[in-house]
């Protein structure tokens, strides 16, 4: 029976809806075609095209099957992970994307016109320059500092004891090649020197050849670009962050604290706190160590920090220019049936097993700086973490958020993904000692007054599953290996990047209720990126989210129109939803995007739009996703996006579902 109220609450809204806010492709990959430098055009030193090079195929350690022969093609990325939008000079908004993969990798800057009703468009599209540091390489995340520049992180840093001990580049030329000493980094450094125009040929490109351009210690940094107008950027490289796998860098509100966290396999959590407020030019490291209280649902640990060192930007680049070798900072020896020789110490980072070390006599802080995960498990922080991606901060609890991706090897005890195996834990400290969690979890860290993480505890976790038919083997109703994390009012909106969900989800958790929605999935073989909040740009706010490498991952043989019909091609999205700043970011919600059940669904990006409280309008209410790409200004030879097959107004029961309405 229908209550009075409900009665009157129906009538009434004839004329009253939701706020609907709907997602907008801004650009994809390889667009305009016209332009000097389509968006994601791979650049050399030179500021030349980058040109495909088949030594970048699978064999050496690049899964992009998208490289066709060699040399005969100029590259363009489909792997754009983070998109900022930042103040230009002129008083209008800029855009800066940076591409993943592969080496070189690129930054790119938008020039972008805003118009009255806070839609964009791309105006000019152009690579920033980092010749000065050797080039950029495998950006991944970002943030955007208090005082508004763009931050990214080189993630899988090259090993340089391996390029040191190596005596040649190819295995086809000796045993010790830098092939097999350090077969992660070798397919990427590859691709770098492709960057100082060199193209690597298997028995005819030395490692002498190599030395001649190329330095493991000029990758592994935090990166910030800086707006110059508007529509270009000035790049920097901060060596005051630290060389990791730096998978984000993050400025905490006090312009002081900043957060790196590090993505791979037994890596670590770092901070430095900056010695003037503002300025990343000089700080002290710290590398974090976590004691176990309880191994219950994704685990609960205390949280203390081991200082490192400190420096300046000018000391550590001086100090990078003068030639600086591993042997410089760390005698090494091998292990002996799984123990190190007297004086050596023990450690395991970096995914490379036990290493037994000794620091060079007064190298302290150039080991903080340039081998921090060496150090910091030299000195007894934990380096027992795995895929340590996201990073975001929530003002309203005091907390961070931060995700592991995979639950797994250094994090297990003496385990591999369930089996025993002592190979992540042997020579350390073996502080974690988890039960395997394939789907990873998102966890809390308490903050004290200074900024300072103090705890770290799981706060969601994805739910393994037996695989369906599908191939989905985290649970669909939850996260599958977190990834990007970024908060809007009191949501966090959790990215992933999964093999375990067929189609990659974005979802919107509110962590005081626990309530988790599904709202946006991405097409076969992508991953879900670069999401983050820009406010106040000229009366609106930014909600931004990418899509890399569709059909990249999974799924390739589905790519051509030719076997799929619904296929919007390889290249990767860029986009936004914009919001007007009057509107209480407190209150949005976001619609639920069901799992993709077609053919069709799975080959298209599907979003929700986001919903505010009810307002009065006749207005019609917009499709949930919305395509800027195809105006003829911007010529795209790319297919055009059609609106997402989660595109839906709010129905009334859906209102009811929201919240949005009471049955009272």
């Amino acid at each position: 029976m229908f209550s009075k109220s409900l009665v009157l609450t129906l009538l009434g809204f004839a004329t009253a809806k939701a706020a609907e806010f709907p997602y907008t492709t801004l650009l994809r990959s390889g667009q305009p075609a016209d332009a000097e430098y389509p968006f994601g055009t791979g650049v050399t030193a030179k500021m030349d095209k980058v040109l495909t090079n088949v030594l970048s195929g699978e064999d050496y350690g690049t899964w992009d099957p998208m490289f066709p022969d060699n040399k005969t093609t100029v590259e363009v990325s489909n792997n754009p992970d983070f998109f900022s939008i930042l103040d230009a000079p002129d008083g209008g908004v800029i855009g800066f994307v940076h591409f993943e993969s592969p080496n070189p990798s690129q930054i790119y800057a938008l020039g972008l016109d805003q118009a009255d009703d806070g839609s964009l468009k791309v105006t000019s599209t152009e690579p920033v320059d980092f010749s000065e540091y050797g080039g950029a390489w495998v950006l991944c995340a970002g943030s955007v500092t208090p005082w508004g520049v763009h931050l990214g992180g080189e993630e899988y840093e090259p090993n340089a004891a391996a390029f040191e001990k190596a005596s040649c580049l190819f295995d086809s030329q000796c045993e010790d090649s830098l092939q097999t000493l350090d077969p992660y980094s070798f397919g990427k450094t590859i691709e770098m020197l492709r960057y100082f125009d060199v193209y690597a040929e298997d028995g005819v490109t030395t490692l002498d050849d190599v030395k001649q351009v190329y330095d493991p210690y000029n990758y592994g940094w935090g990166v910030e670009v800086q707006p110059v107008s508007g529509s270009s950027g000035k790049g920097t490289k901060w060596y005051t962050t630290g060389r990791l796998s730096q998978e984000l860098v993050y400025v905490m509100p006090n312009n002081k604290t900043v957060y790196i966290t590090d993505d791979g396999t037994n890596v670590g959590f770092f901070r430095v706190e900056l010695d003037t407020p503002g300025d990343m030019s000089s700080g002290t490291i710290y590398a974090a160590k976590l004691e176990q209280k309880s191994a219950e649902n994704g685990g609960d640990f205390g949280l203390s920090w081991v200082e490192l060192g400190s420096s300046t930007q000018e000391e550590l680049k001086a100090t990078l220019d003068a030639g600086l070798k591993f042997s410089d900072i760390f005698d090494s020896v091998d292990p002996v049936n799984g123990t190190c020789a007297d004086g050596y110490t023990s450690i395991n980072q970096g995914g490379r097993g036990i290493e037994c070390v000794k620091l060079v006599e007064g190298q302290e802080n150039t080991a903080a700086f340039f081998e921090p995960r060496r150090y910091g498990a030299y000195l007894g922080a934990t380096t027992e973490a795995s895929k340590w991606e996201g990073f975001v901060y929530d003002p309203y609890t005091n907390k961070a958020y931060t995700s592991i991706s995979d639950v797994r090897y250094g994090m297990e005890d003496s385990m591999k993904k369930g089996e025993s195996d002592d190979t992540y834990d042997i020579g350390g400290p073996n502080a974690i000692k988890l039960p395997y969690n394939p789907c990873g979890c998102v966890y809390a860290l308490d903050m004290d007054d200074n900024y300072v993480a103090t705890s770290f505890t799981a706060a969601l976790c994805g739910k393994p599953m037996e695989e369906d038919e599908d191939g989905n083997s985290c649970a669909l109703d939850g996260i599958s290996n977190p990834d990007n994390v970024a908060r809007i009012g009191k949501i966090i909106l959790i990215g992933e990047d999964t093999s375990a969900h067929q189609n990659d989800m974005v979802w919107a958790w509110e962590p005081e209720t626990g309530k988790l929605t599904r709202v946006a999935t991405t097409p076969y073989g992508s991953e879900s990126t670069g999401i983050n909040l820009y406010e106040g740009k000229n009366g609106y706010s930014y909600l931004t989210h990418v899509t890399q490498h569709p059909y990249g991952e999974t799924d390739t043989d589905l790519v051509g129109k030719d076997v799929n019909p619904s296929s919007e091609g390889a290249e990767g999205y860029v986009g936004y939803w914009a919001i007007p700043s009057s509107e209480d970011l407190e209150k949005v919600l976001f619609q639920e995007v069901p799992v993709p059940k077609t053919q069709e669904e799975k080959s298209k990006l599907n979003v929700a739009p986001i919903v505010n409280e009810i307002k009065s309008t006749s207005s019609p209410s917009p499709s949930s996703t919305t395509d800027s790409t195809t105006d003829s200004s911007t010529p795209s030879p790319m297919p055009e996006p059609t609106p997402s097959s989660s595109a839906m107004t709010l129905s009334t029961m859906g209102l009811v579902a929201a919240g949005l309405l009471t049955l009272a």
